[in-house]
């Protein structure tokens, strides 16, 4: 059962890093167009900004659940490398479960900020005018990406495969 909830997990965290991957070319051509354009013949797209912005939360969002599976997420290695393997176990432990109360913030609030944009209608204000619920939808999927990561990578810590 564990092993094959690992398995899904690092097939939709991977799949979504995948998504990441294409939207990190997509801003590098979005944004090359838009500088070509300003700088090279005076007409400024406005789109490309607005696009550059959303599609950074994307990036982060989706690409930080792989990051917690694999278990590279940024640590400071300087002290627990010196600790007995029950120590660092245990500091990865306690890692995993703030990055888990982050994530449930995130996937909290980021619904409550989802549910008040869609109630009154609120757009974006940049020239895509986009239902700002659209974009904002990022921070709780990818808030519970990271919550089914950290379950994941904390139950292989646990239980070893």
């Amino acid at each position: 059962m564990l092993d094959r909830l690992h398995r899904s997990v690092a097939r939709l965290t991977l799949a979504m890093e995948s998504v990441a991957a294409l939207v990190v070319l997509l801003l590098v051509l979005s944004v090359g167009y838009g500088v070509l354009l300003r700088y090279g013949f005076n007409r400024p797209q406005v789109w490309t900004d607005e696009f550059a912005g959303y599609g950074l939360v994307l990036i982060v969002m989706l690409g930080a659940a792989e990051t917690i599976r694999r278990g590279e997420a940024i640590r400071v290695d300087l002290v627990s490398e010196h600790l007995p393997a029950g120590w660092q176990r245990g500091l990865e432990f306690l890692g995993l479960a703030a990055v888990a109360a982050v994530a449930l913030a995130l996937l909290v609030s980021g619904w409550e900020m989802v549910v008040f944009s869609r109630m009154v209608g609120l757009a974006s204000s940049g020239y895509l005018e986009l239902p700002l619920w659209l974009p904002q939808l990022l921070i709780p999927g990818g808030s519970a990406l990271m919550l089914l990561a950290t379950l994941d990578r904390a139950l292989g810590l646990a239980i070893p495969r």
